[in-house]
């Protein structure tokens, strides 16, 4: 090993790894890449340092991290998953001018045309891609634009195409996404291409000069992209042989498998569902194997006409059924024979959840992206939200015979909408007003907040913000905001989990599709047994925070997939005592 390389815990389920003083990251990262366990998910390489992340339960934290330490090069060895960065330059055409131009101005005491010049006179380098797919990270910025500090509080969607500065770094927006940077133009080059290797326009290395785009006299920025990605509709055809077409697809319905692994390196979100516990649990009723794909829905949920016989479960809190307008319930096994019509109504009755899950025996299928048929809702690559007239079919990823329903443990803690604590004993909230309680361990960057940050989460009752979604829970409230100190850190991977604080001191936990790489410090991370019950936060709702230790953890962990494997009970079709 390299000297003077550290390593940091990251939650339960991730590591980070701050190389030695003559190591280069990205070949660090190509070892762990190449020599880790199946076990890890990712490996993301930062402005400073390398995250590694693993799946929860698989490993032991303590072995990792002390394989995390040994690991390392053979100087000698040449570099292979991770070349030498390309003798590349690009020119990236830019109309200056957006809605952060003034602050910018004012921050920094330039004028518009003086921002505009250095921009331009600038050797900007790719230090990092992450974030969203194809975001890279340009360091190189000048003096004084390298002043411009990240936005109090992140803005919920940034256009596509934006060019922006913060933390002494400028990017371009790929995709319409949220974003704490400050907007100071508009880019017409793609800077991400799904369909076409290498994908990302830009590689850690490539020299970046920003050029006036063509026509641009300066002034307001065109505007960006104006179709919301969420009301796009999928632009792959439909399966041939459908088994379920969409009359209404609710909100916020789509496909969700276990998501995507190995290219959250490249900005790519991994996706998967948001409650892997109702998600788990849906596959497991209908025989399928643990990732298949299901239909995630929130708030209300969908109506579908079935195309074939099928073999059907829907799980989640709080959530009504219907086949033909007759109830049948969820947490069970329904036959469903072809061209009636299936209705899950609304989800969460009495405030116990957000989302739930419609499995078919065979798994859903609908076209890929990444070898993930999931879609996320930071950068939407995927098939896209569901929309009326579309056509699933089945994927034939059964790996055995459907369940009657789920065991009385199991829809216990679906429709509390609760965890297991760390005996495998069922946890819900009290009284209606209640907060719903998420467990963390201790975040990586106590010392760039104040000294009572983690004290701070840790009392507070915070609200759920209605612009909460699959990316992150937002907070309001909690006696106030986190105290920060001065200064920014170097943007790192992120995970699942993640307790962000943003410059205005409110909290913003990650969810599912987070971006791979952030800049806010992290207070604290939740651990993985409790990542199912933040997906089911609601808006309005309160929540709070208990922190715990590896080992609580560990064992919280052990009772979610001890009930998993013993979630779902008798088998189709039932017997007397099955």
């Amino acid at each position: 090993m390299s000297a003077g390389r550290r390593v940091i815990a990251y939650g339960d389920a991730a590591a980070i790894v701050i190389p030695g003083p003559h190591e280069d990251r990205r070949r660090l990262a190509e070892w762990l890449v190449t020599r880790a366990s199946d076990a890890v998910c990712d490996v993301v390489v930062g402005i400073e340092v390398v995250v590694v992340v693993w799946e929860a339960g698989r490993l032991d934290a303590s072995t990792i991290e002390a394989w995390l330490e040994d690991i390392g090069p053979d100087p000698s060895e040449p570099a292979g998953t991770f070349p030498a960065p390309r003798a590349r330059t690009v020119a990236v055409p830019v109309a200056f001018g957006g809605p952060d131009t003034e602050l910018v101005c004012a921050t920094t005491g330039v004028g518009p045309d003086e921002l505009a010049e250095l921009l331009m006179s600038a050797r900007l380098e790719v230090a990092a891609v992450g974030f969203s797919p194809g975001f890279a990270y340009l360091v190189g910025v000048p003096a004084p634009l390298d002043r411009v500090a990240r936005l109090a509080r992140p803005r919920t969607s940034v256009p596509a195409g934006s060019v922006a500065l913060a933390g002494g770094m400028a990017a371009v927006y790929p995709q319409a996404t949220p974003g704490g940077w400050s907007l100071i133009g508009m880019s017409p080059m793609p800077m991400f291409d799904a369909t076409a290797p290498p994908y990302a326009l830009l590689a850690p290395g490539d020299e970046v000069r920003f050029v006036r785009a063509a026509g641009s006299v300066g002034g307001a920025a065109p505007p960006g992209d104006p179709v919301p990605p969420a009301s796009r509709r999928p632009v792959a055809p439909a399966p041939i042989h459908p088994a379920l077409v969409i009359g209404d697809p609710g909100f916020q319905s789509m496909v969700q498998d276990a998501g995507r692994q190995g290219v959250a390196g490249a900005g790519v979100p991994r996706g998967g569902p948001a409650d892997p516990v109702a998600f788990h649990l849906a596959n497991r009723l209908v025989g399928n194997r643990a990732g298949a794909g299901a239909v995630e829905m929130a708030v209300r949920g969908a109506r579908w006409t079935a195309w074939r016989d099928l073999q059907i479960a829907v799980v989640g809190p709080g959530t009504s059924v219907a086949v033909d307008g007759r109830q049948v319930g969820s947490g069970h096994l329904v036959p469903v024979s072809a061209g009636q019509v299936v209705e899950v109504g609304s989800i969460g009755r009495a405030g116990t959840g957000l989302r739930a899950y419609l499995a078919a025996h065979g798994g859903l299928d609908v076209p890929t992206a990444f070898a993930s048929r999931s879609t996320d809702a930071l950068s939407w690559l995927g098939p896209g939200l569901l929309r009326p007239g579309d056509e699933i079919g089945l994927a034939h990823d059964a790996l055995g015979v459907p369940a009657d329903r789920l065991s009385l443990p199991a829809a216990a803690l679906v429709e509390g909408g609760g965890q297991l604590d760390a005996g495998g004993a069922g946890a819900r909230p009290g009284a209606k007003s209640a907060p719903r309680v998420l467990r963390v361990l201790a975040g990586p960057h106590l010392d760039a907040l104040g000294p009572g940050a983690l004290r701070q989460l840790v009392a507070g009752r915070w609200m759920v913000e209605p612009t909460s979604d699959r990316v992150g829970v937002r907070l309001r409230d909690g006696g106030g905001p986190i105290e920060r100190r001065p200064g920014e850190i170097r943007s790192l991977g992120m995970v699942e989990g993640a307790v962000q604080v943003p410059p205005d001191g409110m909290p913003v936990v990650l969810g599912r599709d987070h971006a791979t790489l952030g800049g806010y410090p992290v207070v604290a991370v939740v651990i993985a047994a409790d990542r199912h019950v933040l997906g089911q936060c609601r808006p309005g709702e309160a929540l709070s925070f208990e922190l715990v230790d590896l080992a609580h953890a560990a064992a919280a962990l052990h009772a979610v997939v001890a009930l998993l494997d013993s979630g779902v009970v008798g088998r189709y079709p039932s017997v007397a005592g099955g």
